[in-house]
C-alpha cells in the first residue's frame, strides 16, 4: 500500500514540542509525528474474534468512566468457582461431555472478558488516562 499524505493543523504548543524534540534528537518532525501515531494509537480489534470486533469498536464511544468500569470487570465468583471445579474434573479425567462443553463455554466467556478489559485499558492509555487498579481480591 502506498503511503498517504495528510495535512493536519497542530495546536501551537504541540508544534513547539515537536520542533524542540526534533532539534534535540536531530530527527525530522515528520518522523517524530509518525512514530507518535504508530506507537500511541490503540490497535484495531480486527484481530479479535468476529463476534467481539463490533463490541470492541463500540468501546471507542464510551467515556473514560465507562471504560474504567469495563477495565475493572471481574468474572463472577460463581462462574470462577464453577470454572475451577470443571477444570479440576478435566485434569482428573472425570469430566463428562456436557461438563466439557460447559468448561469450553466458561473459558470462552473468560477469554472475551479479558479481551474487553485489555482493550478498555488500551483505550484509556491512548486517551492519557491512568489505568485503573484492579479490585481487591476477596
Amino acid at each position: 500500500m502506498q503511503p498517504q499524505f495528510i495535512s493536519i493543523e497542530l495546536p501551537p504548543h504541540l508544534a513547539k514540542l515537536f520542533a524542540k524534540l526534533a532539534q534535540a534528537t536531530q530527527t525530522p518532525v515528520e518522523q517524530l509525528a509518525l512514530e507518535s501515531l504508530l506507537y500511541n494509537l490503540p490497535p484495531l480489534p480486527e484481530d479479535s474474534s468476529s463476534e467481539l470486533e463490533p463490541m470492541l469498536l463500540r468501546m471507542f464511544k464510551l467515556d473514560n468512566d465507562q471504560l474504567t468500569q469495563v477495565a475493572q470487570t471481574q468474572m463472577g465468583e460463581a462462574h470462577y468457582q464453577r470454572f475451577g471445579d470443571l477444570l479440576q474434573a478435566y485434569r482428573d479425567g472425570i469430566i463428562t461431555p456436557p461438563e466439557q462443553s460447559e468448561l469450553e463455554q466458561l473459558r470462552l466467556k473468560a477469554d472475551q472478558l479479558m479481551q474487553r478489559r485489555k482493550y478498555a485499558q488500551a483505550l484509556l492509555r491512548w486517551r492519557g488516562q491512568p489505568l485503573p487498579t484492579p479490585p481487591a481480591a476477596t
